[in-house]
């Protein structure tokens, strides 16, 4: 029964907690104004839950009056949301984050970002307006801004974000060491001969396998008829045509390279 008491306050604690948020408007000119309670935040199983305070717009009111004393330069107003992360911290331990005043104007949203922890506490948040003058810039009537303050109401927009880890560094292999503890040199890439040479010979052997000299392809169609006389023919494809007749005579060698001779012509 402990062991489940315990769990269930866990639960409670983790998905049942409720978080309060302050604000407040702050000056350089001006003394340092209290923390008003802004909202609370409920992150209960149906969902994370925002809760305005009923009395915001007096809050808005009151902030327009402490700025009227602080008349030579409202573009350094700002306005600031904290987060309570429990209910005993102090304001110092508090999460604020901040925004110009001067932007409340014309804004119609509010976005609240909560971080949590890996138990799912929030602490630390972020704040922002929609929309924003691009570039940060305050509206022109500056100096009329404390009265529509306390009539400004907004949207909001509650967000969550869990702890991640960032990705990690892509590092280079370290480089290999010879025994003596000096880096290795690395062997050279071999050229494509080198590498291929094998295969080229091997290639080269087998090309001039299948090539035969010329000159006996034709000798072989010299032949001695039977009176005597030296026929060459060429063979073509399917038939056989003669180049030359020699007839036989003492210089019959001469006469038989001269044929082949002939036959070498195209």
């Amino acid at each position: 029964m402990k062991a489940i008491s315990l769990l269930l306050a866990f639960l409670t604690t983790a998905y049942g907690a409720d978080y309060k948020l302050h604000h407040r408007v702050f000056h350089p000119q001006l003394p340092v104004s209290q923390w008003t309670e802004h909202a609370i935040v409920s992150l209960g199983g149906d969902g994370p839950q925002f809760q305005a305070q009923p009395r915001i717009s007096q809050d808005f009111q009151s902030f327009s009056d402490s700025l009227k004393s602080a008349t030579n330069d409202l573009n350094e107003a700002l306005y600031q949301v904290a987060l309570q992360p429990s209910a005993d911290a102090a304001d110092n331990e508090w999460s604020v984050s901040s925004v110009k005043l001067c932007h409340l104007l014309g804004t119609t949203s509010q976005t609240v970002v909560l971080y949590l922890t890996s138990e799912e506490a929030p602490y630390s948040l972020n704040y922002f307006l929609s929309p924003t003058p691009h570039g940060g810039s305050c509206p022109p009537l500056i100096m009329d801004m404390a009265k529509p303050l306390s009539h400004v109401q907004l949207n909001t927009t509650l967000s969550l974000r869990m702890p991640s880890s960032p990705p990690l560094p892509e590092l280079r292999a370290p480089p290999s060491l010879t025994p003596e503890g000096k880096i290795a040199t690395p062997v050279p890439e071999k050229s494509f001969i080198q590498k291929y040479w094998i295969y080229i010979a091997i290639g080269f052997a087998v090309l001039s396998m299948c090539m035969e000299p010329r000159s006996l392809s034709v000798s072989a169609n010299c032949l001695r008829s039977a009176d005597g006389q030296l026929r060459a023919y060429r063979r073509g494809p399917g038939t056989s045509k003669v180049m030359c007749i020699i007839s036989p005579d003492p210089g019959l060698l001469r006469a038989g390279t001269q044929c082949l001779s002939l036959l070498d012509r195209p």
